[in-house]
Order: structure tokens, then sequence, then C-alpha cells
């Protein structure tokens, strides 16, 4: 992790001038580091701590300077392609005893700012050149790991963290748009927009550069390609391709010198991570698995890839603690309040594996989204070409209803729709319970883009345009990534992202359509192929995301009802500015009898919106 500060105009500081104490103050949430280093001058401050996961970034020297030009280079990532960026730089012997730090400073030298396109891995980086009075910062395609910066009274800031560009003489202030969106539908997720004015973040797959006295200039460097080709028939290739690539994603995240930990919901993304990290580490104490056990079937499907392959150490929580020293730990590690509810939820999981000397925990998230995704455009695009014979193979039931849906699909041709409407008829019901003030909806527009967010993948007519157009087009899900990246490295947990790997990810992009969705339905068709014969069948081949019904009194109605009057009776002005206080105490008061488990779970995410930004704002 890094932070860096640079005077960039022509006036000096307007501020006083970074300490190596100052600076290090934002950074003690994350614990003690292994290593710790500063270059300071008259006009810049870089900071880089570092906790060592394995020989790879074993630094002691940070930040690097580049013996060509100079400059200062800071370093937090994972570089996959070792061998070949060694290679390019005409280097031999590299061994782990070269860190990946230490290649990325050659290759500074020798690419200069095209250096994020040779490399193969999940990074952040910064370079300060003092002497030429410039910034050059650079994040992966996925966004793997946040990256914020503010540029204001000739001060250029960078950081790991948002909490590091509190600087004092500086403005801070609170965004009451980003405010009013956090508090109602997840609407605050954005790939450069923050909670403050002032601080913004460096989308995944871009850069940035500055000059003194100039404009940061943000450019993508990284462009994803919609190139596969039209396919009528299956080849197991395809599956060959991708089940190599998968293993490749999941093994090169497993170095580690300390045990490693998996998250596991007994889904197809999870199990196969666990069951491929099984494969390499093996059963005993180099692994452990986490999981949530709330619903009635996930003890049975979390412990099947766990019982095939022995694994010995398991975690399930049955349930969900979070003390409030612990939100407060995910707060300051952050910077503002957490948008993704999976950094506070799943402190149990780093608390654990804190415990046990994990220092690397994978997750299976980002399936979903791209390599494992339904595929259910398949249909519209198999139909949009002809290609009946393999349209109807893929429909669902016997034989007699397939052509009966393929003779109405030919005379009523499916379109593309303004929304997904089992995503619309769900807003409709919960737009009712929204607790903004009417002046704060219309000022913010918060109706229109709560609406929109049910879109999903309504407008699109094939598999790629669904994933590129949303999934990998406004990338909320960096938003997960950035945040649960910090939350868990509070517990000094480097979380990784296996099925988000940009090489995974493009294959994916590039493979036949009719290779991602499968007969009578079936949907997740590649993935389901590639970990067949990997996890257990009861695993790859179940049709259903449903883990059965909730189990213990995790939404207790009457404690929800308590949390909502207590947060209620205590709020903030910036967040009373923006709660209708009648439309609170009726959600509150339909907590009271027997309220279903959607609108208990409607209140528990909006409690804790209202909690954790009432918290930040005290």
């Amino acid at each position: 992790m890094f932070a860096g500060v640079m005077s960039v105009g022509r006036k000096g500081w307007p501020m006083p001038r970074p300490t190596a104490a100052s600076m290090a103050i934002p950074f003690a949430v994350f614990g003690q580091a292994d290593a710790e280093g500063m270059a300071v001058s008259e006009t810049a401050v870089l900071l880089e701590r570092r906790r060592f996961v394995s020989a790879q970034n074993r630094d002691l020297e940070l930040p690097r300077c580049c013996p060509k030009s100079g400059a200062w280079i800071s370093f937090w990532g994972r570089i996959d392609n070792r061998a070949d960026l060694a290679r390019a730089l005409g280097l031999v012997g590299v061994g782990d005893e070269t860190t990946d730090a230490a290649l990325v400073v050659a290759a500074w030298a020798r690419f200069g700012r095209d250096l994020p396109a040779q490399l193969i891995g999940d990074f952040t980086l910064a370079v300060i050149d003092d002497a030429r009075r410039q910034v050059f910062l650079a994040r992966d395609p996925m966004g793997s790991r946040p990256l914020y910066y503010r540029y204001d009274n000739g001060v250029f800031a960078f950081a790991s963290t948002a909490a590091a560009l509190k600087f004092p003489g500086l403005p801070l202030t609170p965004d009451r748009d980003w405010i009013a969106r956090s508090l109602w539908g997840g609407l605050s997720k954005h790939i450069e927009r923050t909670a403050y004015v002032e601080f913004q973040k460096l989308p995944g797959g871009h850069t940035l550069f500055l000059e003194a006295d100039g404009t940061p200039q943000v450019e993508r460097w990284h462009h994803w390609r919609d190139d596969a080709p039209f396919a009528t028939r299956r080849d197991s290739a395809h599956v060959d391709a991708y089940r190599a690539m998968l293993e490749e994603s999941v093994n090169c995240r497993l170095t580690s010198d300390y045990p490693v930990g998996v998250e596991t919901s007994g889904g197809i993304d999870s199990s196969i991570a666990v069951a491929l990290a099984a494969r390499t580490l093996g059963s005993g104490d180099r692994l452990r698995t986490f999981g949530f056990a709330n619903f009635e079937d996930e003890p049975e499907l979390i412990l099947a890839t766990s019982q095939a392959y022995r694994i010995e150490h398991n975690y399930l929580a049955t349930g969900y603690a979070v003390c409030e020293a612990e939100s407060a730990r995910v707060l300051a590690a952050i910077g503002y309040p957490a948008e993704h509810g999976n950094a506070d939820f799943h402190v149990p999981f780093y608390r654990e594996a804190t415990l046990h000397g994990v220092r690397t925990l994978i997750s299976g998230f980002g399936g979903d989204e791209v390599v494992s995704n339904q595929g259910q455009h398949a249909l519209i695009e198999m139909q949009r070409a002809g290609a009946y014979r393999q349209l109807l193979e893929m429909l669902k039931g016997n034989a007699l209803m397939r052509t009966a849906r393929l003779a109405k699909r030919i005379l009523m041709p499916p379109r593309a729709q303004t929304h997904n409407s089992a995503y619309l008829a769900d807003w409709r019901q919960r737009w009712p319970h929204c607790p903004l003030t009417n002046s704060v909806i219309d000022e913010h527009q918060v109706e229109r883009d709560y609406f929109n967010s049910a879109r999903f993948d309504g407008p699109y007519e094939r598999v790629n345009d669904f994933i590129l157009g949303h999934h990998l087009g406004p990338m909320d899900s960096t938003t997960r990534l950035e945040n649960c990246t910090l939350a868990a490295a509070a517990w000094g947990i480097e979380y990784r992202w296996p099925l988000w790997d940009a090489r995974l990810v493009q294959l994916y992009l590039s493979t036949p359509t009719i290779e991602k969705f499968g007969p009578r339905g079936i949907g997740r068709y590649l993935h389901r192929r590639a970990i067949d014969g990997i996890v257990p069948s009861k695993v790859a081949w179940r049709m259903t995301k449903w883990m059965g019904s909730p189990v213990g009194r995790h939404l207790d109605p009457r404690d929800l009802a308590d949390w909502g009057r207590v947060l209620r009776d205590k709020m903030p002005s910036d967040v009373a500015a923006v709660i209708d206080p009648e439309k609170l105490d009726r959600l509150i008061g339909g907590l009271e009898g027997t309220p279903d488990y959607e609108y208990r779970a409607l209140c528990r995410r909006t409690f804790t919106s209202l909690s954790s930004v009432s918290r930040w704002l005290e």
C-alpha cells in the first residue's frame, strides 16, 4: 500500500508539508507493516508499506528508485507473467529472490508510461518523478486494488485508501449526492466518484499522468475485445482452453508462504476455487475454507467439495456478528462508509483467518458477472442468426414443448426490453419504502437512477453485449473489490479474485456463444463443463442458486425495529437533512407483526447504510 503527495503549483505548499509521522497515521488501522519506507524532497513525499505474503513481495527497499530516471516507484500487487516480463527485459535467471516490484522498476525504465500493458496480474502502481515534477498512476484492468486521488490548491495527492487524502489545510466536503444515494439502493457505487467532493478514484484499466501546473490526464490503457466467432457446433477444445485458464487463474493466486483461505458459498464459483486450491496446496494446514451457513442447504453444499478433497479446516459461521469497533475499523480502512455490504459482512472470516495465520483469502466473486453468467442471451443470438436447430436444442422442456416454444419464438420474435421484468417488479415493490425526502429524491434524481438499475440484462440481445455493457462497462463490481480489499487488509489479509483474472475474462468473451448456454436451458454451461469431475456433480450441475429457506434469528424483526429507532433518534444533521422522518417511522413500523424475509432484509440493508453513514459523519 502507498500514499504520495506533490506540490505541483508554483507557489509551494498551501498547507503544512506532510511529514513521515502524519503520512503514516491513516495506515495504523492496517496494523504493523513488515516493511515501510518513505522518500522525501522539497516538493514531494511518497510513503510505502508492505505486508509480506511470499518471496515475490519481500521488498525491504520501499519505495524503489528507478536507476535510469531517478523516479520513485511504489507497487501494490502481484505479477503473474514474471517469466515473460523478464524475457522482454533481457533478464536471465530471474527467481523468487527478484521481487515483483523490482521487475516493475526495471520495466518502467524500459517501457515508461506503456508499462501497464506489459503486466499481467492484480496491481496499482505510482511513479513520482520529482526532478520533472511528474506523477504517473495505473490500475490493472479489473481494478482489484483501489487507488484514490485529489488535486486542489496546487497539491496532487494519491493513496491506496481515501483515509490518507485528508490533509489539514485542504478542504474536505462530504458529498450530499453521495449521502443520499448511499442510503437507498446502493446507488452511490461509481468507478470515479467517492463520498468526498474533493476525492476521485482512478478507474480500473486506466492511467493518470500529471505534469507541473497541468491537469490530470486520465486515459484507458486496457480494452476488452468482443471477438467471439459465431459457431453452430460445440467444440470441446473451448472447454479445455477455459479449464486450463481457470486453473492458472486460481493457481497463480495461491503463491504464499502462509496458510491460504478460500471463501465458499457452496456454489460453482467458490467451489472450484476450493477444489483447485486443495489440489495445489493439499488438504492440511496450508488451506482453510470459510463460509456462512444461514440457509438450509448451505452446509451440505459448502462441505461437499471439502469432503471430496478431505480438507481438514473448514469454518462455517452460523450467525453474523460484527461489533461496533470492527465496523469502525472497516470505516477507517476505506476512509468513508463501505458501499458494498460484504466489506463488513465478511469480517468474521477476516477475524478467524487472522487467528490461524492466513494472509491470503481467495474469493469466487466475479463468476456471475462474466465467466459463469447464465448466458441466456444465447437464445436471442441463435434466433437472430437463424440457427433454429441450435435454438431448439437450447430451449427448455421435452421435445414437444421445445418445438412449441420454438414456433412461438418464430411467430413472435423476442425483443430486447427496457428492464429486466423480474427486477422491475421487485424494485416497484421496494420503492415505497425509500426513506429519503421527496425533495432530495427530485434533486438527485434518485427515483430515475434507482429504476434504471433494474434494467440489468433487459436491453441486451447478445451475451457479450450484456457483459460488456452492464458488468464491464460501468464496472459497479469494482466497488466490492475496493471495499473488501481494504476491509480485509485491516486484518492483514490480502484478497485475491481468480474469476476476475483479465485473461480468463477475455477468453470467455472470445469464446463462441454456443459454448456458454447448454441444451434444455442449462445456463453457465462452459463453466459447468470445465469444472465437471473437479467439484462434486451435485454442485457442478445444480441448476439453481436457491440455498433453501433462511434459518436462525439473524433478521429478528424486533431487534431490527429497536436498531431503527436508535438510528432515528441520533442521526447527524447531514443525514437528517435527507431522511423523511415519517417515511422512516413507517419503515420501522412495518417490522411489527410478522414481516416476510424480503422486508426484513430491506430494513437491515437500509439501517446498515444509515448506521455507517451516521458514524462517518458524527
